[in-house]
């Protein structure tokens, strides 16, 4: 029922921004002395207050519009995946950190195998090769890590500034 409510009042004010359109359009289409008048009431006042309507009409039907086709429940998805990609990252850090002093610590594909498997535990539905892409994303963020190592994002080091010259002696 509120659907069709909503249908109606749409329509309505549809039709309202219509008549004023061709109003418009007859006011200046009018004499001179007339159209003045007319044309500025309608450019002024009416006009405004029929664009802040459709333009919210418009935003609530954009609103329906996410809500029925789930965006935003995509967007939460995705900020989800890319703090479990960064919790996946520190815990096959951790991992790492307790098999660096064995004789066979983990190296890169091992990490990498234990940040997706942290992923998928979570979330199961999302396939192995999603889940690497979100640990790759998350690494470009990730200043000093991945395959290009911190050379690349750390500012090079300012030069040191020149010895003062000494004064002649007098």
């Amino acid at each position: 029922m509120k659907r069709l409510q909503l249908l109606v009042n749409t329509l309505i004010l549809f039709a309202l921004a219509l008549v004023f359109t061709i109003t418009a359009f007859a006011a200046d289409a009018a004499p001179a002395a007339s159209s003045g008048i007319m044309a500025g009431f309608l450019n002024g006042t009416v006009f405004p207050l029929v664009g802040a309507l459709l333009l919210g009409l418009l935003t609530y039907g954009l609103r329906l519009f996410a809500t029925k086709y789930k965006l935003q429940i995509l967007a939460d998805n995705n900020d989800m995946l890319m703090k479990l990609a960064a919790q996946g990252i520190a815990f096959a850090e951790e991992k790492a950190a307790t098999y660096a002093d064995t004789k066979v610590p983990l190296n890169g594909n091992d990490k990498m195998t234990h940040a997706v498997s942290y992923i998928l535990k979570a979330m199961p539905k999302l396939t192995p090769e999603q889940a690497q892409d979100a640990v790759h994303a998350v690494l470009a963020i990730i200043p000093g890590t991945g395959a290009t190592g911190a050379n690349s994002f750390v500012p090079a080091a300012p030069a040191a500034p020149a010895a003062p010259a000494t004064p002649p002696a007098v």
